[in-house]
């Protein structure tokens, strides 16, 4: 379901042409390309970042991967990598905000294509090892952030069944 609410926003805004969805793609791979940057930057350091973003920026146009058409992948990777970094700056600052808010684009990815989840799981293994890994390991605040990341995650999908119990089309 959530490809056809990125294709509806989409139209509504750039219009109900061709010309308006490849826009409209073209906006979401320039948002995916500046995310890459921040995720190999916080990574790794600039110069990987720019490096990371510019090879994105060059193979998610390419032919090989239908870069020129709006598919499900390309809009994916925009709300995954979006929360990634999300998750990865709560992981460094303890803030519930920004865990809570990569959650969700963790969980708009899942409504996207349902293989996505394979982002969600990586991420939740990632922040249960680093929460071990903390010199002061403490329980309360290890399942606080917990139950955030799985309300984030559920945010998306459960507001969705919503809905689309609530138009009678569930």
């Amino acid at each position: 379901p959530g490809m056809y609410a990125i294709y509806a926003l989409i139209m509504t805004v750039f219009g109900q042409t061709h010309s308006g969805i490849h826009l409209g793609l073209l906006i979401i791979n320039a948002a995916t390309i500046l995310l890459m940057f921040f995720l190999g930057k916080r990574l790794f350091g600039s110069l990987i970042g720019a490096a990371a973003a510019v090879t994105f920026a060059l193979l998610s146009l390419g032919q090989h991967v239908q870069g020129i058409f709006a598919n499900s992948e390309h809009f994916v990777i925009f709300f995954a990598i979006g929360g990634i970094v999300l998750v990865l700056r709560a992981a460094d600052t303890q803030r519930y905000l920004s865990l809570l808010m990569g959650a969700v684009l963790l969980g708009a990815s899942f409504l996207i294509k349902q293989h996505s989840a394979a982002f969600i799981v990586f991420m939740a293994v990632y922040l249960f090892f680093r929460e071990f890994r903390r010199p002061s390991f403490a329980w309360k605040p290890f399942v606080a952030r917990g139950l955030v990341y799985l309300v984030g995650v559920l945010l998306p999908f459960t507001l969705t069944c919503l809905v689309l119990w609530r138009v009678g089309v569930f």
